[in-house]
């Protein structure tokens, strides 16, 4: 939900204030650098205006959390499921069934994309409160 909140700063603060010490924080957020916003521009279903209020690069991610004070523990890449919002979202159509099944057949050339490329469609950083 960090994407959907107009104060991610406040947002992870108060998270983080619910953390004992040496507590993980587990974070996924869309990645705007990914591979697909290139391909895909604005429709690309990693910026999903107006819901995602903010977006996140891995820098950006790894510097909000840090500033925290919050330790990066462990980061990863995830190859999140957009490829049929994306291509619905091109080709000014909304999302339903046939985009939905488009995406899962085009699911293995996206992983391959992403893995290939180091640009995943979404970011996943574990971080530990400092005990």
């Amino acid at each position: 939900a960090l994407e959907h909140d107009d104060d991610p700063h406040r947002f992870v603060g108060r998270l983080t204030a619910l953390l004992a010490p040496g507590g993980r924080l587990v974070v996924e957020v869309p990645n705007v650098d990914c591979v697909w916003t290139s391909w895909f521009g604005a429709k690309c279903e990693n910026w999903y205006l107006p819901f995602h209020r903010v977006h996140f690069s891995r820098q950006s991610l790894r510097n909000l959390l840090e500033v925290q004070g919050l330790t990066i523990e462990v980061e990863e890449n995830i190859c999140a499921a957009t490829m049929g919002h994306s291509i619905a979202n091109w080709c000014g159509r909304p999302y339903s069934a046939i985009f939905f099944l488009v995406g899962v057949m085009l699911r293995p050339v996206q992983w391959l994309a992403e893995k290939l490329t180091g640009r995943p469609s979404a970011l996943r950083i574990i971080a530990v409160q400092p005990e």
